[in-house]
């Protein structure tokens, strides 16, 4: 039977079958099966299981290093004698998502058992998230890509399209020496891949869940122009053209379209989210939403945040703040697991 080692001094679990596996996270018989990897250009896979309270440790605990490049995980279980691909893999035991330029959707996200955690790009003025949901069931290849959609959809708009490959590397926590860093465990019930609605149809809406998680008094100039910024004049500059609004939700048509159903919303259900749904808009990408600061980053700054942060500064925005961190007090937060503290409660 194979034992196989785990990292940072962690007690592996000899593999069992993981067919059903319905039972409750915090069960001590909760079990999750990865793959591991010693680096971006590892292609043999390292079978571990371990109990999800280990896995979830694992995954709350940064590693400081001054290179991105590091050791890796993938919820993909290999085929026997598989290296690294698509075709390889047999089967996927949980959902990941990574958020560049925006934070995950917190209050979508609290029914739910996960771990989300900062990665090595992550800075206070362009924050970069990774999010781990352990599934109820495990997940065969040719079904993954479909339940990662249905999640972005209904739980996690604006996450990375690129996490839906099957095969797709994630770094395990890691940060440069001295970063700020931030980890967390939220319990939670198992998501249940049968229970999530299909993508929406007809009429482009929005997902539902999207919200912009960045809603309080923060003080940096980015936090102020999600709150205040123009993004109605930003888009007319840059060619988008207004097809209707209703209420607060406006509709818009990407540049050089002149009718037609309208290419992306503008904060739908009171979301604060520019949300695309053309493929025909650089750099904005089909299936993805957008805080007002990411746009204008995008748009006027070719994706430079800190740039971006410095244009707004000296614009005024943020100025006028105290310049604290934002109130997490309308949405508790789920418990926080410090680098080299207990995960488990």
């Amino acid at each position: 039977m194979l034992v196989p080692r785990c990292p940072q001094g962690l007690t592996a679990t000899p593999m069992v079958r993981l067919e059903d596996r319905r039972v409750s996270a915090r069960s001590p018989s909760a079990l999750i099966a990865f793959s591991l990897f010693e680096s971006s250009t590892s292609v043999v896979p390292r079978l571990v299981a371990l109990p999800w309270r280990s896995a979830a440790a694992l995954l709350t605990r940064h590693v400081e290093r001054v290179r991105k490049d590091g050791q890796a995980f993938s919820p993909a279980v290999y085929k026997h004698g598989a290296t690294r691909g698509n075709a390889g893999v047999d089967y996927l035991t949980a959902l990941v998502f990574d958020y560049d330029h925006l934070a995950p959707p917190v209050a979508a996200l609290a029914p739910f058992e996960h771990v989300r955690y900062t990665t090595h790009s992550h800075a206070p003025t362009d924050q970069r998230w990774r999010l781990v949901l352990p599934t109820r069931r495990r997940l065969p290849v040719d079904e993954y890509r479909e339940v990662w959609r249905r999640a972005v959809a209904a739980l996690v708009p604006g996450a990375d399209p690129a996490c839906k490959d099957p095969a797709r590397l994630h770094y395990l926590p890691a940060c440069r020496p001295g970063a700020p860093r931030e980890s967390y465990w939220n319990h939670g019930a198992l998501l249940d891949p049968d229970a999530l609605p299909a993508p929406p149809s007809g009429e482009r809406r929005a997902p539902a869940g999207a919200r912009l998680v960045v809603e309080g008094a923060g003080g940096r100039p980015g936090d102020d122009f999600n709150r205040c910024g123009d993004v109605r004049a930003l888009l007319e500059r840059h060619g988008w053209t207004l097809r209707s609004s209703r209420g607060g939700e406006s509709y818009w048509l990407r540049p050089g379209k002149r009718g037609g159903t309208h290419s992306a919303t503008l904060n739908f259900h009171d979301s604060g989210l520019f949300y695309c749904f053309t493929s025909s808009a650089p750099p904005f990408e089909s299936g993805s939403a957008y805080s007002p600061f990411a746009v204008v980053a995008l748009l006027e700054h070719g994706g430079d945040f800190a740039a971006c942060t410095k244009a707004l500064a000296a614009q005024g925005f943020g100025a006028s703040l105290p310049a604290v961190r934002p109130s997490a007090a309308a949405v508790p937060p789920p418990p926080v697991v410090r680098p080299g503290g207990a995960a488990w409660r």
